[in-house]
């Protein structure tokens, strides 16, 4: 039986030096975020923690999770690796099994994953994760419970942003759930190219933030989240400034929420406004009902553009300006 080790944040630099060997030989080039992450970057927006297993390397397998302080119930499970040697030895089963059960065992209820590997999305369907209609991977504390029909549950009685604020980490493991849901636009964002599940499958989790903090990084860029009352994340909206001068602005809200959708883009455009040229807006041409609330705000005048490549496939798009 493999041993599994449990690191708190922030870890000990000896470790972290190890522990990016192993991610940067599974995944390629590794985003410096997860060094900083590590390091403690988080505290106070999220709860992380590190399993790693051992055999004759301490570091033979490594997961991370990662659990909302501000939405305890969600989480998400990322950075899972095992150094070839070692694989085929149950190590990386047991540091996926150790890491689920302590975020159930800490009040979490959806854990979240994103993978497009065929063979690891077999191990984690015996560990208990299913995939919702075209989405990232979860596996849920109670298992009568169909994925989908949690998503749906966890956004009961959503109605209306009620508040919002820039963007920040502490979005990271309720992004997954808002991206997994249903939403009857087929390009939900230009900026971070994120679309429908109904339209294309949406794989991506851990990562989800990593395009929303890679836009705003530089200063070209910024998004804006809007939250109900009860504090659920229910919609998020970009801007980001492109080389012809003018500032793209996008973004979307959860079906059901009824107000507020047209503020959240309105934070969007006041960025904008601040620093673009003039303000765009690149909508999937079949989106008639988004085309329809970017001219309430003024941005209208479509002329088509070069499709846009999502994860799944090349939508037909058309480009939106604001009047001079």
């Amino acid at each position: 039986m493999a041993e599994v080790a449990t690191l708190d944040i922030p870890v000990a630099a000896p470790l972290v030096t190890q522990l990016m060997a192993l991610w940067t030989d599974a995944f390629g080039e590794w985003d410096q975020d997860s060094e900083r992450v590590l390091a403690g970057s988080e505290r106070g927006q999220n709860f992380s923690m590190v399993f790693v297993g051992s055999a004759d390397d301490p570091v033979a397998a490594a997961a991370q999770t990662t659990q909302s302080l501000r939405a305890p119930t969600l989480g998400t499970l990322g950075s899972v690796a095992t150094w070839p040697q070692y694989q085929r030895r149950g190590i990386g089963t047991a540091v996926v099994a150790a890491a689920r059960d302590r975020f159930f065992a800490d009040g979490g209820e959806a854990l979240f994953l994103g993978t497009g590997n065929p063979a690891a999305e077999r191990l984690y369907r015996r560990l208990g994760w299913d995939r919702p209609h075209g989405a990232m991977m979860v596996t849920l504390r109670d298992a009568d419970i169909a994925p989908d029909e949690f998503i749906a549950d966890y956004y009961e009685g959503t109605r209306s942003i009620v508040t919002i604020a820039r963007g920040d980490a502490g979005a990271r493991a309720c992004l997954p759930p808002l991206a997994a849901a249903p939403h009857p636009w087929s390009l939900r964002d230009a900026n971070v190219l994120l679309q429908s599940v109904h339209h294309a499958p949406v794989r991506a989790c851990e990562s989800l933030l990593v395009r929303y903090e890679r836009l705003a990084a530089d200063g070209d860029g910024a998004w804006f989240e809007g939250r109900d009352s009860a504090d659920r994340l229910v919609g998020v909206a970009t801007a980001r400034l492109l080389a012809t001068g003018e500032c793209r602005i996008d973004g979307f809200a959860h079906v059901a929420v009824r107000d507020g959708i047209l503020d959240l883009l309105g934070a969007a455009k006041e960025w904008a406004n601040e620093r673009g040229d003039a303000i765009v807006a690149d909508v999937a041409a079949a989106d008639v009902g988004k085309l329809a609330l970017f001219e309430r705000m003024g941005i209208a005048r479509p002329q088509p553009i070069d499709p846009i490549d999502t994860e799944g496939a090349a939508l037909a798009a058309v480009r939106l300006a604001a009047a001079r």
